[in-house]
């Protein structure tokens, strides 16, 4: 399972769940702009996340953000569709 945290007012989310879709995989999208909990949930990721700072320091949000199934986090599209299992 690949989770994409995102919005859908970002075109590179839309793109990523594109590309997912592409490789036979469903990602599961949790969208930052349409609950509450889902961005206090990507807040203490964001928050705790090393991988954020350099996005924090630039004033930058941080998404898309992929999370895979092992607990893999990263940016990087290519690697989360290349370590997640298609459907």
């Amino acid at each position: 399972m690949l989770i994409i945290y995102g919005t859908h007012f970002c075109p590179n989310t839309l793109f990523a769940i594109m590309k997912c879709k592409e490789a036979g995989i469903t990602p599961a999208f949790k969208n930052i702009a349409g609950s509450l909990e889902v961005m206090k949930e990507f807040m203490v990721l964001r928050d705790k996340t090393p991988l954020f700072n350099s996005w924090k320091a630039e004033g930058r949000i941080g998404i898309p953000f992929y999370v895979l199934e092992d607990g893999t986090q990263t940016f990087d599209l290519q690697e989360a569709i290349t370590k997640t299992d298609k459907d």
